[in-house]
């Protein structure tokens, strides 16, 4: 009877239903119970089924090992001959399997218009964000650059965050090429003299390629002197002139200024050079006059120093030992001649009381 009324319950009121956690996290151990409102006398036996296929029966709740994010089946539970309706694990994991791509592939010139994008597998969604070297530049899943220049050279990397984690993407390399640009000419000679020295003129410049063309070109001439990153040759009235040099790779040319390559050049050099040795001994000066300065400044400071802790009520030994108010004529003649008995200066012969009188003495001291 009792048996009777369960199924009836079961049929009629409820039916049977998969009871899931709701919060289920990769590396859960997971268990799934098969429920119904009715009130049962017994314990019946739950048969389980995974992917519409039989997996077990037992009293006993389905207990899962430690579920992973790959997890996609579908479960249902069978009492007494009905079925629940199936459902799926929802496993909450951080990111993986984070990568970063570029749009359009192949070379990037600058001034175009370049696309990086991120990917990566998680639950719930993830924030992205675009990392240059050690610095954020961006957020979100796309980072366009447009007018694309040399400066945005580097390595690229894309973080997927949420909240159960974070990951890196491999590093991207984006390799901006472009034309020749700050270009510069040095000069360089051997000899006391430019006249009969050789001459070395050197070209340099940013490129991406690097330049492999340099070429010479002399003022007046139309056709190129010389080619390679440097030129060399030996210095005579003929070869004074203006120089400039011709930079070129796959993406375009720059030409340098013309520099000048004559006896005014030679002066110009040595102009820079006496300059420069006339500002370094200008600059030793000013720290020698800054340290003596600053030395003078101390000493000075502890002579005030000193003066300040006289003690200003100090009566000083000398002015006492020779003061006539304060000592008796007998007493300075003592003082005087302890100081040295046999001289015969003048302060002792004005002082003497025996070659002079009383009267005179007293004259004197006042």
């Amino acid at each position: 009877m009792s048996l009777t009324f369960s199924l009836l319950c079961l049929i009629f009121i409820s039916g049977l239903q998969v009871e899931v956690p709701e919060r289920v996290i990769e590396g859960d151990k997971v268990t799934l119970t098969c429920k119904t409102t009715c009130s049962l006398t017994v314990r019946p036996t739950v048969t389980w089924y995974r992917n519409g296929h039989h997996l077990s029966s037992s009293t006993d709740p389905l207990r899962l090992q430690p579920v992973s994010s790959d997890n996609k089946d579908r479960y249902h539970c069978a009492l007494l001959g009905l079925r629940s309706p199936e459902v799926t694990l929802n496993v909450r994991y951080g990111p993986k399997s984070v990568l970063a791509s570029i749009s359009p592939s192949g070379e990037i010139v600058e001034g175009s218009s370049v696309t990086l994008t991120c990917s990566s597998d998680a639950n719930p969604h993830v924030e992205y964000n675009w990392i240059k070297g050690t610095s954020s530049v961006a957020k979100g899943e796309t980072y366009t650059m447009k007018k694309i220049s040399s400066v945005d050279s580097g390595e690229y990397k894309c973080r997927s965050r949420n909240e159960h984690g974070e990951k890196l993407s491999e590093a991207l390399t984006l390799n901006v090429l472009y034309p020749p640009k700050s270009i510069s000419v040095s000069i360089t000679f051997t000899g006391e003299t430019l006249e009969g020295s050789s001459v070395s003129l050197s070209c340099s410049c940013d490129a991406n390629p690097p330049v492999q063309n340099y070429t010479w070109f002399k003022e007046g001439g139309s056709s190129p002197v010389g080619s390679g990153h440097s030129y060399s040759f030996i210095f005579n009235s003929k070869s004074s002139g203006w120089y400039s040099c011709l930079a070129l790779n796959e993406h375009g040319s720059i030409k340098s200024t013309e520099v000048p390559v004559n006896s005014k050049a030679e002066h110009s050099i040595t102009l820079y050079a006496v300059v420069g040795v006339g500002l370094c001994l200008v600059a030793a000066f000013i720290v020698i006059v800054f340290l003596m300065w600053n030395k003078k400044k101390k000493n000075r400071r502890m002579e005030e120093d000193d003066y300040q802790n006289v003690d200003s009520n100090a009566k000083d030994d000398t002015y006492t030992a020779l003061d006539p108010v304060s000592r008796s004529s007998d007493d300075v003649y003592n003082t005087l001649t302890n100081i040295d008995p046999n001289a015969k200066d003048d302060t002792y012969t004005a002082l003497d009381p025996v070659s002079r009188s009383s009267d005179d003495v007293y004259n004197t001291l006042q």
